[in-house]
């Protein structure tokens, strides 16, 4: 999920009461989006024991960018650091934006990260590594801002990834149901880079949960 040609940062919470404020996630949201040709990284290590927050990316003013954003919204502080080994990783799942989503309007559902987060501690035998890539549009006549993104959920071994897909089924069915944003399974990471116009509604994907949120 991360080359050698990116640099990763660990975010760190000194101050434990970490919620989300939903208004100024909207304010700042577009410091989440790479430069053109760039991509971002938001990736989630998580065992029975313990989860881990991480950013990448393969620009040093995207990174600078992020940290900004999450800084602000989460008063963290970050080191260099790098992704722990996920010995035995041997499946992933891969979720893309439906082109359903291009005219989707802002929305914010919560429970989606909350929810995928929280399995590590139901399996203790479930290591996951979950990954949001961003990417900005690069066409010359594209719209300010297009971007689109794409979610990796990586496991320690294929028999943890079969126990999760029922959760993840029922939270992606739940989420189009109450949402109407639409997530589909693909076998590849390739993506338009400039479906989506709404850098808010990374809030569902790219967050650290809380149940103390601040909402709209």
């Amino acid at each position: 999920m991360v080359n050698g040609g990116m640099r990763t940062r660990e975010i760190l919470f000194p101050n434990t009461d970490i919620k989300t404020d939903s208004l100024l996630y909207r304010e700042k949201s577009r410091l989440l989006l790479p430069e053109p040709r760039t991509q971002n990284l938001f990736l989630v290590h998580s065992d029975h024991y313990n989860t881990r927050f991480f950013l990448s990316s393969e620009s040093q003013r995207n990174l600078e960018r992020m940290e900004s954003f999450f800084s602000r919204l989460y008063d963290t502080i970050f080191e260099d650091s790098e992704l722990p080994p996920m010995e035995g990783e041997s499946s992933a799942v891969i979720l893309r934006n439906s082109f359903l989503n291009f005219r989707r309007k802002e929305f914010y559902h919560p429970a989606f990260v909350r929810n995928i987060f929280d399995y590590t501690s139901i399996d203790s035998s479930a290591v996951m590594r979950y990954c949001v890539s961003i990417r900005s549009g690069t066409s010359r006549m594209r719209i300010a801002d297009r971007f689109n993104f794409t979610v990796t959920i990586g496991f320690n071994s294929g028999d943890v990834q079969k126990k999760f897909s029922d959760l993840l089924g029922s939270e992606l069915k739940i989420m189009r149901k109450q949402a109407g944003f639409r997530l589909r399974k693909s076998g590849a990471a390739k993506m338009t880079d400039n479906l989506l116009s709404k850098p808010f509604n990374l809030i569902n994907f790219v967050r650290v949960p809380s149940e103390r949120d601040i909402l709209m």
